[in-house]
């Protein structure tokens, strides 16, 4: 439970750099800064590689010993797409996309990114449900693809398709239960992935070269 917190230039303070923290003027997220929670000082992007490179890591729960888990988001990411002006701009596409994203909050003229966890409307959630999975993969899905996360007794298997625009469905998620030393378990993967499943070939079924679905 270890956070990486980054020292103000300004006072000192060591902050673990969080959304509540970037600022920006309204319609200009390119301008997004950090204001520190300490002393309020607007820090500048130019500031960000000199305090990650004197930033710690925070053991929250030091009474835990034999192993740590550690956390880290992209604000502190030198990487040229993960400015703050950059990572700004993204939120707000996304904010715009999705209403539920997270809250945005008006401050004088500054607009700062808040973080919020919104309740769940249950009836609401239900509604966005989609029709498809393995029986019945959109016509969009022009390939599929598995993604495997190996732990001590079990694999748990996605099994994601993909469209030409970049869309994602989960199709299925599959928990094969054993122990990954065993060649059982590997062997029941196999049978998973050599399945084949029907797809509506819209494409084709257009010039009459194939029916309603096809493989």
């Amino acid at each position: 439970m270890r956070v990486y917190e980054c020292p103000c230039p300004e006072c000192g303070a060591f902050t673990e750099i969080l959304w509540r923290h970037i600022e920006f003027p309204e319609g200009q997220p390119e301008a997004a800064a950090f204001r520190c929670p300490h002393c309020q000082a607007l820090i500048h992007e130019s500031h960000k590689p000199e305090m990650v490179k004197r930033a710690r890591w925070r053991a929250t729960a030091p009474a835990v010993l034999g192993h740590a888990g550690f956390r880290l988001n992209a604000l502190v990411s030198l990487l040229a797409n993960a400015s703050w002006g950059k990572l700004a701009a993204e939120f707000l596409r996304a904010k715009d996309g999705h209403r539920h994203l997270a809250g945005v909050r008006e401050h004088g003229a500054r607009r700062a990114l808040k973080e919020q966890a919104d309740e769940i409307d249950e009836a609401e959630l239900l509604g966005r449900v989609e029709g498809f999975d393995l029986d019945h993969i959109p016509a969009e899905a022009l390939a599929v693809t598995c993604g495997v996360d190996v732990q001590q007794d079990r694999l748990e298997i996605s099994i994601l398709g993909h469209s030409r625009d970049g869309t994602v469905f989960l199709l299925a998620h599959v928990t094969i239960w054993g122990s990954p030393h065993d060649d059982d378990t590997w062997v029941e993967l196999d049978k998973l992935l050599q399945q084949r499943w029907r797809q509506p070939a819209w494409w084709l079924a257009q010039d009459g070269r194939c029916g309603d679905r096809c493989r």
